[in-house]
């Protein structure tokens, strides 16, 4: 996450020799799922994890 943010950030900041934006912002923000990707695999798999932990906990009836 943190290289896309250094990459987006450096999108925003190119300019042209005539001064403008090298990058639009719409550009810039399709760099991002190419970062994003593993991430979000990982936090999903992560919250499926989670959440069969609650549930199993409930189910046991251990949680009071």
């Amino acid at each position: 996450m943190w290289i896309a943010g250094v990459m987006q950030g450096l999108m925003w900041r190119a300019v042209n020799v005539d001064g403008t934006l090298t990058y639009t912002f719409i550009e810039s923000v399709r760099q991002l799922p190419i970062c994003d990707s593993p991430r979000s695999g990982t936090l999903y798999l992560l919250d499926g994890g989670m959440a069969y932990n609650v549930a199993k906990t409930i189910a046991a009836g251990k949680w009071r």
